[in-house]
C-alpha cells in the first residue's frame, strides 16, 4: 500500500508520519487534528505536429497543499494518491485525503506547433483555511519565440519562463520550482537536450517530448 511511519523525536513531543506513496486508507489511533501534504500528480509534457516530434514544452508541476485537517470523530479516511500524465499533454490525477484536503494535478502541455508550445500551468487548490500551494509551470519548448512557461498556481509556485527564438531549436527552458521539494516544472524539450519523466511520487511534470509527469503523494503527520 506504500505506507511508511517515522517516529520523529522533538524537544516537547514525538509526532508520526505515514507516507502514502499509492492510494489507501489512513486510520485514526485517536487524534484529532492532523497536518496533510498532499502532492497532485504531475502533467506529461507536449510534442509538436509532424517529424519534430520532440520539441514539446514542460508539463506543469501538481499542486502541494500542505494543511492542518480536523479528524476529529473520524475512524478511517480514503487516501487518493493522483498519477501523473502518462500519455502527451495528460493532466496528472488529484490526491485527496477524504473530502476533506485535495491537491489537483499539473496541466499537460496541451498546446503544440512547430515554434514550441507554452509548458502546463500548475494545479490548484483552497482549502477552507486558505493554505493552498502551487506547483510549478512548465518550461517552454525549443524555438519558442511564441511559447511562454506555465503559470504557477499562486505566489509559491515558480512559473515557466518563456523560450526564445533559435533557428536550430536549441533554446529550452527549465520548469519553475515547486513546493517543499514536489510540483516542479517539466523541462521543455530542443535540439540536444534530454528531459526526463517527472520521478515517481514528486509531482513533478514531465519534459517535453511525451515525457510523463511524475505521481503524487499523501502524508499525514500528528503528534502522539
Amino acid at each position: 500500500m506504500g505506507i511508511s511511519r517515522v517516529a520523529v523525536p522533538s524537544s516537547i513531543q514525538t509526532f508520526t508520519e505515514e507516507i502514502f506513496n499509492s492510494s489507501g486508507t489512513w486510520t485514526n489511533p485517536g487524534v484529532r487534528w492532523v497536518r496533510v501534504i498532499a502532492v497532485g500528480g504531475g502533467g506529461a509534457g507536449g510534442t509538436v505536429p509532424g517529424s519534430q516530434t520532440s520539441y514539446g514544452g514542460g508539463g506543469g508541476g501538481g499542486a502541494v497543499v500542505d494543511d492542518i485537517v480536523s479528524v476529529s470523530g473520524v475512524n478511517t479516511v480514503s487516501v487518493t494518491v493522483g498519477s501523473g500524465g502518462a500519455t502527451a499533454a495528460a493532466d496528472g490525477g488529484t490526491s485527496s485525503f477524504g473530502s476533506l484536503l485535495s491537491a489537483p494535478g499539473g496541466h499537460g502541455q496541451g498546446r503544440s506547433g512547430i515554434t514550441g508550445g507554452p509548458g502546463g500551468g500548475a494545479g490548484i487548490n483552497t482549502p477552507a483555511s486558505g493554505s493552498a500551494r502551487g506547483g510549478g509551470g512548465g518550461g517552454a519548448g525549443g524555438n519558442a519565440g511564441l511559447g511562454n512557461g506555465g503559470v504557477a498556481a499562486n505566489k509559491w509556485g515558480g512559473n515557466g519562463s518563456a523560450g526564445t527564438a533559435s533557428a536550430e531549436l536549441t533554446s529550452v527552458q527549465a520548469g519553475g520550482p515547486g513546493l517543499l521539494g514536489y510540483g516542479k516544472g517539466g523541462t521543455g524539450q530542443g535540439t540536444g537536450f534530454s528531459p526526463a519523466a517527472g520521478a515517481a511520487n514528486t509531482g513533478d511534470g514531465g519534459g517535453g517530448g511525451w515525457f510523463a509527469g511524475g505521481s503524487g503523494r499523501v502524508i499525514v503527520r500528528y503528534y502522539s
